[in-house]
């Protein structure tokens, strides 16, 4: 509509000059009805058109008015245009030959040289005008630190980096963010890209997924694919180790990789790590940085980093100054938080649907949480312009709920010493202050003290020698001095772990291999592969494996066993299938024959090892399943939790 409308002045003005010999700004502009100032920009777009076109030009005269310059010949050609009905559309506005000489740029794959003299030639633009577009290109070009030269002997050259060349490539193929405009000038500035390959691939993927692209998401992603197919080992870039470290704990980097498989194995192309950590932290980073990232600025994906952190703490004060209790210290939470948002980020932008099944049992449950946490929604709108949805909100619930229930653990504290009352009474006020969930404290005397008299207590704090070993004791020399108060915040820990029933829980990190959704308690089923299938049918309907990871479980559970012992057993699937490493649990109403023994728990691992992020995960998950599943009061307190929302916080703790 807006080319059409200018078009109808284009053509009026030039009727306008061809009916009258001298003509005033005034005139024209009554007689076209737009304003003076419009006129006289419209009348020097029309002059460009004329002299590119070699179709005479307009002359102006102060005080006098302005005149159509043209013979005979050219006049006729003006009214070919005019009544032929040829769009003057085609009269290019800057930004359109701009960007027509950057297409001309980055379509020269041979290294021809480019002159002025070629591109007047091939733009039918006269030479004054293709250097005045070639400024403008310059100007395009600084936006993305390449340095474009116009040499006597080589003619046109861009000196760059491949990360900003990339971006720049991207920006003339995204020009137009119409679908139909994007493929076509993919296909004129990518010729050798196989286009509709790469849309099946991506459609694959995000059927596999579970995602569902808005538009907008999938073209951002496909140019990107298409110049990195076109421009595959062409440059280096410039990484950091820190910035892959921080990249590999993002899902848009699993995702990206898995796409990128695909792309290998289907145009028997070889991509080095550093395409895969460019074009992910292009995704990640864009809608927070800028349009494009420049990834020689190495700070960028930790300034991307610091500010989750950020809004995670600033989540926590928010939580905690709305149910009254500071959670703000709580590291367990703040680092499960961390690895949580981090998923939820990447489902909200691409659509990936999360329905919680077990929401009517929180908002049941703990209805009073979860109701003051919807106000917690608009933190999400400020960052990063998401609508958070109650599904979503009812994992955070549990997150809180869990780290609620390990404040509201407490202590009992007994001091044996013979220091003066004085003292004692600030010591008291000291732990009072710093340790709420010590409930009550009392003093006795070194003479006084026997171990059976004070057994209801969890803490014996002595300033001397006690001729006991009972683990309760914590002896503090200098009541009041260096690092006493730190000493009774590690014993506190202690009783803490000890009261929630285990004396190591996991680590944060690993908190993001766990979801009520795949928790199943007091299960009932006749053997063990109705149990894997059930198990694998819930990672597959959530879009966390490939359809073969069903079929990779059983195959292992025929090479070998996956029992190991006190009633557990730790059935795995091929890597190749997993697309975010999760753990499903499964605790039996009754124990079935595995192979040589019975088994009432199950953890089945859908987990991933293709980076060193996940390799970390992995590794920090055998080495606490482990402690967790070696003793039987451990098993005792898996077997009698009563729903997945207990196991799940029991998990997370």
């Amino acid at each position: 509509m807006k080319e059409q409308k200018r078009n109808y002045y284009f053509t009026k003005i030039l009727e306008f000059f061809l009916e009258n010999e001298i003509v005033t700004t005034d005139d024209i502009s009554k007689a076209v009805k737009i304003s003076e100032k419009t006129t006289r920009t419209k009348i020097a777009e029309i002059n460009n058109y004329l002299v590119d076109n070699q179709l005479g030009k307009i002359c102006k005269k102060p005080r006098i008015g302005n005149w159509l310059d043209a013979n005979e010949v050219q006049r006729t050609k003006i009214r070919q245009v005019i009544y032929n009905n040829e769009e003057l559309l085609t009269i290019p506005n800057r930004d359109e030959r701009m960007y027509e000489v950057l297409s001309y740029i980055f379509k020269n794959r041979k290294k021809e040289v480019i002159t002025t003299t070629k591109l007047s030639n091939h733009l039918y633009l006269s030479v004054p005008t293709v250097l005045k577009v070639i400024q403008d290109c310059k100007l395009f070009f600084e936006h993305y630190n390449i340095e474009l030269k116009n040499t006597r002997n080589d003619g046109l050259i861009i000196i760059f980096t491949e990360s900003n060349y990339r971006n720049a490539l991207r920006n003339v193929i995204v020009r137009n963010p119409q679908k139909i405009a994007i493929e076509r000038n993919i296909m004129d500035i990518l010729p050798g890209v196989r286009l509709e390959k790469v849309k099946r691939i991506m459609l694959d993927c995000e059927s596999q997924w579970k995602i569902e692209f808005s538009d907008d998401s999938f073209y951002e992603i496909l140019v990107y694919f298409c110049i990195a197919i076109s421009r595959c080992n062409r440059g280096t870039f410039k990484m950091n180790k820190v910035n892959t470290k921080t990249l590999e704990k993002y899902h848009e980097y699993s995702f990206t990789k898995a796409i990128f498989e695909k792309i290998e194995n289907d145009f028997q192309l070889s991509f080095k790590k550093e395409e895969i950590d460019f074009l992910v932290i292009q995704i990640l980073c864009s809608r927070f940085v800028g349009d494009e990232v420049d990834l020689d600025d190495e700070s960028v994906l930790n300034r991307f980093d610091e500010r989750l952190v950020a809004f995670t703490d600033e989540l926590l004060i928010m939580i905690s100054t709305i149910i009254d209790l500071d959670l703000s210290d709580d590291l367990i939470l703040r680092n499960g938080l961390l690895n949580h948002l981090r998923s939820t980020l990447f489902r909200m932008e691409y659509g990936k649907s999360s329905s919680n099944s077990m929401l009517y049992y929180i908002k049941s449950e703990y209805r009073d949480l979860f109701r003051q946490l919807w106000s917690t929604s608009v933190l999400f709108e400020k960052h990063f312009n998401f609508k958070m949805t109650e599904d979503e909100l009812g994992f955070i619930c549990l997150y809180i709920q869990a780290a609620i229930e390990r404040k509201q653990l407490s202590a009992r504290l007994l001091i044996v010493s013979n220091l003066p009352n004085s003292m004692l009474q600030l010591a008291m006020q000291k732990i009072n202050r710093a340790f709420p969930e010590i409930i009550e404290i009392k003093v006795t005397g070194t003479h006084d003290f026997r171990v059976n008299r004070y057994e209801g207590f969890d803490i014996i704090l002595t300033t001397s020698e006690l001729d006991t070993t009972s683990n309760q004791v914590l002896f503090i020399p200098e009541l009041l001095g260096d690092g006493w108060i730190n000493e009774i915040s590690n014993k506190v820990k202690e009783i803490k772990m000890n009261q929630s029933g285990k004396a190591h829980i996991f680590d944060s990190e690993c908190h993001q291999l766990f979801s009520p959704e795949l928790i199943f308690t007091r299960i009932n089923v006749k053997d063990k592969k109705e149990l894997l299938k059930l198990m694998c049918a819930r990672l597959l309907q959530k879009g966390l494996v490939a359809s073969g990871f069903e079929n990779s479980v059983l195959e292992r559970e025929q090479a070998t066993t996956t029992e190991i012992g006190n009633g557990v057993a730790l059935p795995h699937g091929n890597q190749r299938y997993v697309n975010e490493p999760k753990v499903v649990v499964a605790v039996l109403d009754k124990p079935i024959l595995w192979d040589r023994e019975e088994v009432e728990i199950v953890f089945l691992l859908a987990i991933r090892m293709g980076n060193d992020q996940e390799k970390n995960v992995a590794q920090l998950f055998y080495k606490q399943y482990v402690s967790l599943v070696d003793e039987n009061k451990k098993i005792e307190k898996i077997k009698s939790m009563k729903s997945n929302v207990d196991l799940y916080k029991y998990l997370i703790s």
